[in-house]
C-alpha cells in the first residue's frame, strides 16, 4: 500500500490543510474526492506544502512572494494595498502605501502587516514614555 500527502487549498489559493492517504490508488482517490466534497476546499496539490510560505497558483505550489514592508521610526512604508494591519491584536484595514502608527501609551507593540498572498511581514516597536 501506498502512503500520499496533499495540500488542501482554498479558491485563493491560499494552503489550509494537509491530509496523508494511505491505500491504493483508488482509496486515495475517493479520499481525496469525499475531502474536497465535504469542505470548504477548492481543490489540492500532491505533496506536503507549508501555507505560510507557499500557495496554489494555476494548480501548482507557489512561494508566497515577501513583503517590503519596512518601519521607519512610526511609519510604516512600502505597505502591499490594500491590507490589513494588525497592533496588538487589533486589526486595522489599510488602502494606501504608507501609513503613520498613532499607539497610544509607552508599550511594546506587536505589529503585522496582512495582505494575500504576500507572506505576513512583522515586527515589535516599542514607544518610549513621553
Amino acid at each position: 500500500m501506498k502512503t500520499s500527502a496533499y495540500s488542501l487549498h482554498l479558491d485563493t489559493g491560499e494552503i489550509v490543510s494537509v491530509m496523508t492517504v494511505t491505500g491504493s490508488a483508488n482509496t486515495r482517490r475517493r479520499s481525496r474526492r469525499a475531502t474536497l466534497d465535504a469542505g470548504p476546499y477548492a481543490g489540492y496539490v500532491g505533496g506536503r506544502h507549508d501555507g505560510r510560505t507557499t500557495y496554489v497558483l494555476g494548480e501548482k505550489p507557489t512561494p508566497r512572494p515577501a513583503q517590503r514592508t519596512s518601519l521607519d521610526g512610526l511609519t510604516l512604508r512600502d505597505l502591499p494595498a490594500p491590507c490589513a494591519i494588525i497592533i496588538n491584536g487589533q486589526e486595522y484595514q489599510c488602502v494606501d502605501t504608507v501609513a503613520e502608527l498613532d499607539l497610544a501609551g509607552a508599550a511594546m507593540y506587536h505589529i503585522r502587516v496582512r495582505a494575500w498572498p504576500h507572506m505576513d511581514w512583522e515586527c515589535t516597536v516599542e514607544n518610549p514614555a513621553p
